[in-house]
Formats: C-alpha cells, structure tokens, sequence
C-alpha cells in the first residue's frame, strides 16, 4: 500500500529469488555503464513489478475460473462484488463456480474476498491517514460494524487496537 511505514523487521521471499537478482543486477549494470540511464532502469522496474504481481497471483489450471480470480483481484474493494457476479463475469454457474474454487484453493470465493479486503485493510490502517470508517468503505464494506467484526474475526484485532498495535 502506499505510504506504508512499519517500524517491524519485515521480509519478502521471492519464489524465485534468482530471477529478481538478475534483474536488480541488471539494473546496476545498466546504472553504471550508461550515462542515459533512468529510463532504462525504469523499464527493468517494471519488469520486476510484473514479476512480483504474476508470482503472487493464484495459480490455476481453469482458464475460466483463473479470469475469474483476477475479476475478484480487480474488484474486491467494490461493495457489490460478490462470488456470483465473478461467476456470472466468466459466464458459469454460480454453485459450479462456487464448487470448482472451493476444489481448487480451498477456500470459498466468498472467503478469497473477505481475506483481500481484510489485507487491504490492514495497509491503510496502517498508513495511520484514514478513519476505520473511510477503511471499511475503501474495502468494499457498507456497514462499519460489520467491517469491525469481520476485521476481528480473522486478525484477533478490532480495526483501531490494530492500528494502536502495529503503528507504533
């Protein structure tokens, strides 16, 4: 999330960590043998980024229900996003879909996007910029009590004990 700040030892590690060192490496190399360099690094940038977002993506045999997935990624902060409207997106039954994700993350659609918004969530809490309220609304979420009791239920946390938790 933008303007994230933790003041926690954090780590990431990569699928691949060799791809991701070629690619920095790339950029030093291109860093110290061209003067006109910026736009090139930028370029690899993206590269990476793209790398990161294809490596964090579900992975799935489905093509239908991969598109399905990225619908849900795309969407998820929408408070009329439900699972029937990614199945109705890729033009399958709605307890087909419901059946065939189950079967293949092992978690309900539904469950896929409470969990998103709930990560998403927790970065703008964390940023420390907007009121629970504005979170639970940025997050797909008209109701902030329910939002507050959803957000507990999977971190152990009310919204604000989160932020008082972790900000400092």
């Amino acid at each position: 999330a933008f303007n994230y700040h933790s003041n926690k030892v954090e780590r990431f590690i990569p699928k691949n960590p060799e791809k991701y060192r070629e690619l920095f490496s790339e950029i030093l190399n291109i860093r110290n043998n061209n003067i006109a360099y910026k736009n090139m690094c930028a370029s690899v940038l993206c590269r990476i980024f793209n790398e990161l977002y294809k490596d964090n993506m579900p992975i799935c045999k489905n093509q239908k229900l991969y598109d399905a997935v990225i619908f849900m990624e795309q969407n998820y902060f929408d408070c009329n996003l439900s699972p029937a409207h990614a199945a109705e997106h890729v033009f399958m039954s709605d307890s087909y879909f419901r059946k065939l994700f189950k079967k293949e993350f092992g978690i309900t659609p539904k469950q896929y996007i409470i969990e998103k918004r709930i990560n998403y969530a927790k970065s703008l809490l964390l940023t420390g910029y907007f009121t629970i309220e504005q979170v639970a609304t940025k997050c797909g979420y008209t109701d902030c009590k329910y939002f507050s009791a959803e957000f507990k239920r999977l971190t152990g946390f009310t919204p604000s004990a989160f932020r008082y938790n972790f900000i400092q």
